[in-house]
């Protein structure tokens, strides 16, 4: 999995209520476009554990603003509380052909009482989400 600081969405971002990501990526500036080509999502990772119980929605979501104040649901996906466990992954599709406005985000609906999760999440393709870390041994010796 390789995540680009410039496609960062959220990093240990804590909800403790329904939010946006703390940023956005804007497509215009990135001279970006999303639609066409290899399949694209938001990757989510947890840091820390889903608390309560229920189903936690994720969005994608597009917006001409950079506040995401008025966002488009791109695609959402609902994750029961429980699979929301520390080290554990997630990815929310951007089905391809979707209109998009400027700047891409997350949006977190949580559920259940006093609902919190701690996660990073980013815009990267599929194929990328689908690959995992490997350390690799240094060629050196100090």
């Amino acid at each position: 999995m390789f995540i680009d600081k410039l496609l960062q969405l959220s990093s240990a971002q804590a909800f403790a209520a329904t939010g946006v990501s703390t940023n956005t990526v804007d497509l215009l500036a990135a001279n970006l476009q999303i639609g066409d080509g290899e399949p694209m999502g938001i990757g989510i990772a947890v840091g820390v554990t889903a608390f309560a119980s229920g189903t936690y929605v994720f969005d994608a979501i597009s917006d001409d603003l950079a506040t995401l104040a008025s966002p488009t649901v791109l695609q959402s996906r609902t994750i029961l509380a429980a699979d929301l466990t520390a080290g554990s992954l997630h990815f929310v599709d951007i089905p391809p052909g979707t209109p998009i406005e400027r700047y891409i985000g997350l949006r977190a609906t949580l559920g259940g009482t006093t609902p919190t999760v701690t996660l990073s999440a980013w815009v990267t393709s599929k194929e990328m989400f689908a690959r995992l870390a490997k350390a690799y041994p240094k060629g050196y010796a100090a």
